[in-house]
């Protein structure tokens, strides 16, 4: 001992510390590995039966390394506790895969010795890539007690993994008996384990069972044998393969045989869709390889289908081969018959969520790929796309019809979907167009609600100029922006002092406050409807109905006692807008208002309701001290008065002591009824009252219905001279409107009008104007013209139809002989006699050559 020690003193210090150190270290390992293994065993001994338990439990603490790591701990706990502890903790798997990384005899032993319900076929995959291993392994076999060697042992471990089935056939061939009969065994992974090696063995009864194994119930077996089976049977094998893409449930199966089909039968495929049921058709549309015409050309067929499933997968198809952007690309306004379809394919394709074609936006400006992508984006495609849309389509507007149907669908695209960039857009170009009219109105009836923290500055510096148009489409804008920031700025217009702001502004603040339809501020807007001229409120009322008809009645009565004339008539004019009966009487009342603009606005209040009843009864109206009430309530008698009512006004009119003014309105009054009595009474001042002719014929010229035209016909055949000047004065003034109904009456063959209809014609001008149209370069306006001349059938008129009788078209002479067998008639006798003994030697003439045509052709 005294040796050692002096031994140890002799020692340098540097070896004194590595000595030390060495010491430590072994010491250290020592108290580790006891540690870990009272660890382990603590693990151990409190394992459950639940092995899945267990390694959830094991897993918190170790790393598969770390297990490897205590591999002899845990075998020398297996020795004195049983090998059943190795599955619960889970090792059978690490070993197993440990075995198949490291391919180490030292590790297939250990799996045969621990693991062999789990990692016998873990050791296979080992022996097959190192052949030299198979002895061990197999021998090792034998040698544990596990009975002579089979592959039954094996293959019952197997999971599914892909291993070298040709070389491990070459391991097992002197057992191809064995492996026959694996193949029907009625585990999956045991048929699995066979088949992967007898596709490379041969025979007839192998060749069966691989046919067999095509259809088998595993789709692992089905894979492998459509991967690797080569029968001498070419076609029928493609048919089998071609089958499974149609049929096979699982997509992997599919790919395998559609791949086959293309590497190894090539010259037997085809694709024939109408052979196709529309599962099968999906299974293949999912497998089409890009770039082949033929498959491209078989997937666009579908793209427009209306099942979706087999219109995705085509889609999805045709965007990975690139076609959906050549479609998107290679269109022109020029040839519309390619850019509908083009357009209806990419339309399509974007209903079922493909639209990646959107990408070539950014590089084009193509107006027909832009329209497409308008059409696109409003309902799909990425929104990120509606910002680039929007930038080329705003920046290069030019007010052309192609452009402009763009231009609004892209407003509508950034309206409904468009991204914060894409609104910001939609601002500049308000801020932008604020002049043109025409598209400030289209981007007014698309601004987005969402967009208010945008765009309320811009709507609300239009809304303060006086000038600005559109205003019911701003209004109706404003209406979607924050209500608080909306309402603090019309209560600010309302409510500011007279001359703050243009009165066209306050009225504008007046109406949207009202169509907001905010019940808090409905006395606020009825107050103010004094502000808003008679008509305009009449007009707006409509926007009442949108409130609780309780609270409107309640306002309105409140509001009507007060003592505020304009008030009461903006009141008494809205009411008949409201539709509610209980209001109605204060409109009654009101005719007897002290204030005339009450009582006007009373009168036309009860047009409006309908109520003529009342009119009627209150004729003394017409008797109102004030001159333009007096005057109103003409015009508005005339429109619902009665026929008594109606002969009154004409009574207005005679009378010496009524102002011009009063007279002039009841004049308008009867122009204004739809009563055909008003004629009579009107065509009765005409003759009466000379000094109000001018009105009357105007008021008359508003009377061309077919019934009121054939009414002043009647009284043209019966009236005296002044009447009959009139109507012709008043057709005249009608116009080309006027001579289209009468031939319209002409046609209805009332043969007792007809002369009278005629002479009208004449006496405006129109017969001449006609015959000058058979001199027109058009043949069918020619044909037309002598069809109605000889419709109107006057001598006038059949001098121009003879001067057509040589016309070098055939439909315009034709119309000439039809008008000349009209001639067979005493009056037709008389017409004729007039044309022979025309002035005109050259009307004459073509009479005698026509009447000489009409009878070779009656012959």
């Amino acid at each position: 001992m005294n040796e050692v020690l002096d031994f140890i003193r002799s020692l340098p210090p540097i070896a004194l510390l590595l000595f030390f150190t060495a010491v430590l270290l072994l010491i250290g390992y020592a108290i580790w590995r006891a540690v870990a293994f009272s660890r382990i065993k603590r693990i151990i001994q409190n394992l459950s039966g639940d092995p899945e338990k267990n390694k959830e439990l094991i897993r918190e603490k170790y790393t598969s390394g770390a297990l490897l790591r205590r591999s002899a701990a845990i075998e020398k706990q297996a020795e004195l506790l049983g090998p059943q502890i190795i599955p619960l903790m889970g090792m059978d798997e690490v070993w197993a895969a440990e075995c198949v990384r490291t391919k180490s005899k030292k590790h297939i032993l250990r799996v045969m010795e621990y693991a062999a319900d789990k990692g016998l076929f873990s050791c296979f995959l080992v022996c097959v890539k190192k052949r030299h291993l198979f002895p061990v392994f197999k021998g090792g076999l034998e040698e544990m007690g596990m009975g002579p060697f089979r592959l039954y042992t094996i293959a019952r471990t197997c999971t599914g993994e892909r291993f070298d089935g040709r070389t491990a056939y070459g391991l097992c061939s002197d057992r191809k008996d064995e492996l026959l009969e694996l193949a029907g065994d009625t585990e999956w992974n045991v048929r699995y384990f066979a088949v992967n090696m007898l596709l490379f063995a041969d025979g007839p009864r192998v060749e069966r069972i691989l046919w067999n194994a095509a259809g088998d119930p595993h789709p692992l077996i089905r894979e492998i044998v459509v991967s690797r089976f080569s029968p001498a049977e070419k076609e029928k094998y493609y048919n089998l393969l071609f089958r499974a893409v149609c049929d096979d449930p699982v997509f992997r199966v599919r790919g395998e045989a559609w791949r086959r089909i293309h590497a190894d039968y090539p010259e037997l495929y085809r694709l024939e869709p109408q052979n196709l049921a529309p599962d099968q058709a999906l299974h293949v549309l999912e497998l089409l390889r890009p770039g082949n015409k033929q498959e491209e050309n078989f997937a666009l067929g579908f793209l427009d289908h209306s099942n979706l499933e087999l219109r995705f997968a085509a889609a999805a198809y045709l965007e990975k081969c690139g076609v959906l952007e050549k479609l998107f690309l290679e269109v022109d306004f020029n040839d519309m018959h390619v850019f509908e379809r083009n357009r209806s394919l990419l339309l399509k394709a974007a209903e079922v969520n493909v639209s990646s074609f959107l990408r070539s936006l950014t590089g084009t400006n193509n107006r027909a790929s832009l329209d497409i992508a308008s059409a696109v984006l409003q309902k799909n495609g990425e929104v990120d796309f509606i910002s680039v849309l929007a930038r080329k389509v705003f920046s290069s507007y030019d007010g052309t019809r192609e452009m402009e149907a763009i231009y609004r669908a892209t407003v509508k695209c950034v309206a409904a979907r468009g991204t914060e960039e894409a609104l910001f857009f939609f601002k500049y170009e308000l801020e932008k167009r604020r002049l043109d009219r025409k598209l400030m109105s289209v981007l007014l009836q698309m601004v987005p609600a969402r967009a208010g923290f945008i765009l309320f500055d811009v709507l609300m510096s239009y809304f303060l100029q006086p000038f600005f148009e559109p205003k019911p489409e701003l209004r109706d804008a404003m209406k979607g922006m924050p209500h608080a920031r909306v309402l603090a700025e019309l209560l600010k217009i309302i409510r500011a002092a007279q001359g703050v702001y243009p009165p066209v502004v306050r009225r504008q603040a007046i109406k949207l406050l009202g169509e907001l339809r905010l019940h808090y501020c409905l006395e606020t807007v009825l107050e103010h409807l004094p502000e808003l001229p008679l008509k305009e409120a009449r007009e707006y009322a409509v926007e009442f109905a949108g409130y609780p008809a309780e609270l409107v009645t309640v306002k309105v009565k409140k509001l009507f006692a007060k003592e505020d004339n304009s008030l009461r008539a903006a009141l008494v004019t809205v009411i008949p807008s409201l539709g509610l009966a209980q209001l109605q009487q204060l409109v009654k009342d009101s005719l007897k208002d002290m204030d005339p603009g009450v009582r006007i606005a009373a009168v036309w209040a009860l047009v409006e309701i309908g109520d003529a009843k009342t009119l009627n009864a209150g004729f003394e109206i017409l008797r109102d001290p004030v001159e333009r009430v007096r005057e109103q309530a003409a015009l508005a008698l005339g429109k619902v008065g009665s026929a008594a009512t109606l002969a009154k006004l004409k009574d207005v009119v005679m009378d010496t002591d009524e102002t011009d003014a009063v007279k002039q309105a009841a004049i308008k009054g009867l122009g204004a009824s739809a009563s055909l009595k008003s004629i009579d009474l009107l065509l009765t001042l005409l003759e009466k009252a000379d000094a109000y002719k001018d009105g009357i014929i105007h008021a008359l010229s508003g009377k061309m219905e077919q019934d009121e035209l054939a009414a002043l016909i009647h009284s043209f055949k019966e009236g005296g001279p002044a009447v009959r000047t009139g109507i012709v004065e008043v057709l005249r003034q009608h116009g080309s409107a006027a001579e289209k109904n009468m031939l319209e009456l002409l046609r209805q063959d009332d043969h007792s009008l007809q002369p009278y209809v005629a002479e009208l014609l004449e006496s405006t001008g129109f017969v001449e104007s006609t015959v000058r149209r058979l001199r027109h370069r058009k043949p069918e306006v020619r044909q037309e013209a002598a069809g109605v001349l000889a419709l109107i059938g006057t001598p006038a008129a059949y001098r121009g139809i003879v001067i057509a009788a040589r016309d070098p078209h055939e439909a315009v002479r034709i119309e000439v002989v039809k008008a000349l067998e009209r001639l067979k008639s005493d009056n037709g006798k008389k017409v004729l006699q007039t044309l022979r003994e025309d002035p005109d030697k050259k009307v004459r003439r073509y009479t005698t050559w026509a009447l000489e045509r009409l009878k070779v052709k009656q012959t």
